[in-house]
């Protein structure tokens, strides 16, 4: 949710691309790098490479997209 959160910001605030945009890149940035990190645990010796993580970085990137782009009102 955090890195969701502060590349949406980046991208929102700082490249003045729309919403929508702001949130596709946010979203993809975030997958990214949970895939990479799967990828470096799958290939190094003591890392264990896990489905559940994906699904856990997949739950925390929505988490992100709802606290940080408006979607939800407190």
């Amino acid at each position: 949710a955090f890195l969701m959160g502060v590349s949406y910001n980046i991208a929102r605030v700082e490249g003045k691309v729309t919403r929508k945009n702001a949130i596709v890149i946010g979203c993809s940035f975030s997958l990214s790098l949970g895939i990479i990190k799967e990828w470096r645990d799958y290939f190094h010796p003591k890392g264990v490479a896990s489905f559940k993580d994906i699904v856990a970085d997949v739950l925390g990137i929505g988490l992100g997209v709802l606290c940080f782009t408006d979607r939800l009102k407190f």
